[in-house]
């Protein structure tokens, strides 16, 4: 049954460190009645302490909102504060900062012929590269079963950008690797998108029902791979990474060839950028498609070509997946993607800024780091709600940027969960390498 959403703005501030790169918020999934009113409210906590490249990195965040339930109307709002501290153990100096800001202020309608939201929202394409990020405007989703249309418009700047100044952490890394940065507008304007995407599901057999934007949060669906950048390091606790392909994906599907050969989704995707800061318009353009392999392997394919008057060229990308369930109801998930562009035009570059990558804890490879390569293995222990993941992020080029990482995840009842990550990042710039430790809380009351 689908929420609806009114929020007021609520803020709280902690004393303690932590360290949360994309502010993954589950704040939306925590939310409890007032009286039992119709009215949700939540708090959040996220504290984290750690270690890296002679470095003391903490910082700590709040969060609230408050949820309102209409039939066919949803108002939702989240916000924060957060503080961070980071200590250069060698000079002995201190960098520390405080801000409030915002995570999600929307409104959204909710009819027969899909979902309108309007304000600050999480949006997301149905493709595996275009877009993943938290946009001022308009959002448009429609799910006839078969058929699923998403459509965003709007700005993006530095204060709500899921890597810019309050949802992300990568500036008290602020490893000097040489490495190209996508440039975030500092005001509404400056860097805009539009787009949409246009899937295709040959299995599904019926319209399904619509649900609200709150829930659709790149931090907070489940089902997202957690080898994705745009995932929680949290949400692997409540089921399999890969559920989206193996259990939402088309079970069912009749595009089956004599091979073993499925095709779950196939689709078109349409997007451009533009604004103050962008001199000339581009425009992407492709298709992207999602494969069952014979023995249960997933192949996620997409080709983009982009339109410029002096940098076109062609996006590729390449992703397998496949998991095992092992003895006790465990589950074994390995995970590799290819991140790759061809120039039409010499020395042509990528020109997108909102991907739905941002591979390695530190490092957060994005588009303007092609070409690079994603490796990961899972295995979760649902009945002790625990997890252990080890990844690297590799570029294929001069800089030779490369990044290993290793968490351990448990959660305790439905309140708390805590993570310890440590990482090894190499490349670039960096005379030595770097080493990562942290250890995260985060709370729901």
């Amino acid at each position: 049954m689908t929420k609806a959403l009114l929020t007021i703005l609520m803020i709280i501030g902690t004393l303690a460190t932590q360290a949360q790169w994309e502010c993954p918020s589950k704040l939306a999934a925590h939310l409890d009645p007032v009286f039992e009113s119709p009215v949700l409210v939540g708090f959040e906590t996220q504290l984290s302490s750690g270690i890296l490249d002679g470095n003391s990195i903490n910082t700590t965040m709040g969060f609230a909102g408050i949820d309102f339930t209409t039939k066919k109307h949803s108002l939702y709002f989240e916000g924060g504060i957060k503080g961070w501290w980071k200590y250069d153990l060698d000079d002995k100096t201190l960098y520390d900062q405080y801000r409030l800001g915002l995570r999600e202020m929307f409104y959204q309608y909710r009819g027969e012929l899909g979902n309108l939201t309007l304000g600050l929202q999480t949006s997301t394409f149905d493709d595996h590269y275009l877009l993943n990020e938290r946009v001022a405007g308009a959002g448009y989703k429609l799910d006839l079963g078969r058929w699923k249309l998403s459509a965003y418009g709007g700005t993006v700047t530095k204060d709500f950008a899921r890597n810019g100044i309050f949802c992300t952490t990568g500036f008290i890394y602020d490893l000097p690797t040489g490495q190209n940065q996508v440039l975030l507008g500092n005001n509404l304007g400056d860097k805009n998108l539009g787009g949409f995407t246009f899937a295709f599901y040959p299995g599904k057999d019926k319209k399904t029902k619509q649900t609200a934007s709150s829930t659709e949060d790149e931090f907070e669906t489940f089902e997202n791979d957690e080898f994705s950048e745009s995932n929680d390091e949290f949400e692997t606790f409540e089921s399999n990474e890969f559920e989206t392909i193996e259990s939402s994906s088309l079970q069912t599907s009749e595009v089956k060839s004599s091979l073993g050969i499925e095709i779950e989704k196939v689709g078109f995707a349409a997007y451009s950028e533009f604004g103050n800061w962008i001199s000339n318009t581009f425009y992407h353009t492709g298709i992207f498609a999602s494969i069952k392999l014979p023995g249960d392997i997933y192949f996620n394919p997409e080709a983009l070509l982009q339109i410029e008057a002096s940098n076109k060229g062609i996006i590729y990308l390449a992703k397998l997946e496949k998991s095992f369930t092992l003895k006790g109801g465990n589950r074994l998930s390995l995970n590799g993607a290819y991140y790759g562009f061809s120039e039409i035009d010499k020395n042509a570059m990528v020109l997108n800024s909102y991907s739905n990558i941002l591979a390695g804890e530190v490092l957060r490879l994005d588009a303007a780091n092609m070409p690079f390569y994603l490796l990961g293995a899972k295995l979760n222990f649902p009945s002790a709600n625990l997890h252990v993941k080890l990844q690297n992020a590799g570029q294929i080029n001069t800089e030779d940027l490369n990044e290993w990482d290793l968490e351990i995840g448990k959660k305790f009842k439905d309140r708390l969960h805590l993570n310890v990550k440590g990482g090894l990042i190499k490349g670039g710039d960096l005379e030595d390498r770097a080493f990562l430790g942290r250890l995260e809380a985060r709370f729901y009351f």
